[in-house]
């Protein structure tokens, strides 16, 4: 790993990367005109939707963070909606249960109806290590939050919930949404402040977890009752980061693209 003895910025980063998009980096989605992955690994994107009805994922050139462009999820009637998923060809979005990681992106919902909302999951599908990592909204009370779930398929499953304590999701406006694992110590952050900490050493966050089988942009799981927790509203940003924990404490949010 190689890693930069000072910050590229002096602002947003506890840890500095290599000059971007860096071997670290396994997922950078910049959204400016396209769905392309802008990291080393160019994982392929794919648009899916949860019926014939529904509105596909787009690029926003009306409503960005950052550049030219975002991610648009749009939630039609009943509960069509539409979503980005990445199949992996490769081990880079694995984790040993000693692996540190950073998990980032800029969110926004365009109502306020964003509760029991999924925006990015990870899901792992190999026996005995199999899980999710998901980072959504709860849905009673519009809470931040990360999940660790133990089972690996399409749906809600038992695990351990890392929420904030009072970081409601404000609606209709951009907010930096990081989670980082750092020496076995989960960390969520709302727009550079530390929302939660686990730092269990028997949790579903510190499991190993192999065989990634999809990552979900967008949206989170279909469960028994036919619900998909889609995101009404745009992302920019996306990055996942194996390796390196870029954040354990406050820091000044993003000023620039990365």
């Amino acid at each position: 790993m190689n890693l930069m003895a000072t910050s590229m910025s002096g602002v947003f980063s506890n840890v500095s990367l290599s000059p971007p998009p860096g071997p670290e980096v396994s997922l950078l989605l910049h959204f400016d005109a396209n769905f392309n992955d802008s990291s080393a690994y160019n994982n392929t994107l794919l648009l899916q939707k949860s019926d014939v009805s529904a509105t596909n994922a787009a690029i926003s050139t009306v409503s960005q963070k950052f550049g030219a462009g975002s991610a648009l999820f749009t939630f039609g009637p009943s509960i069509s909606s539409g979503w980005l998923k990445i199949v992996p060809t490769n081990t880079r979005f694995d984790l040993l249960s000693t692996d540190d990681y950073t998990i980032d992106f800029w969110a926004k919902s365009a109502s306020n109806k964003v509760y029991g909302t999924t925006m990015f999951r990870l899901q792992w599908t190999t026996p005995g290590s199999e899980g999710a990592l998901s980072i959504g909204i709860t849905e009673t009370t519009g809470l931040v939050s990360v999940t660790a779930s133990n089972i690996g398929t399409e749906t809600s499953g038992g695990g351990n919930a890392l929420s904030s304590a009072t970081n409601v999701f404000p609606y209709n406006t951009w907010n930096h949404i990081a989670v980082t694992r750092r020496l076995g110590v989960v960390r969520l952050f709302v727009n550079g402040v530390v929302a939660a900490t686990n730092s269990g050493s028997n949790t579903e966050f510190q499991r190993t977890r192999l065989g990634c089988s999809a990552v979900y942009i967008g949206t989170g799981y279909l469960n028994g009752s036919n619900r998909f927790e889609t995101l009404r509203g745009n992302m920019d940003e996306v990055r996942f980061v194996k390796g390196v924990a870029v954040w354990t404490s406050n820091f000044t949010p993003p000023v620039a693209p990365y």
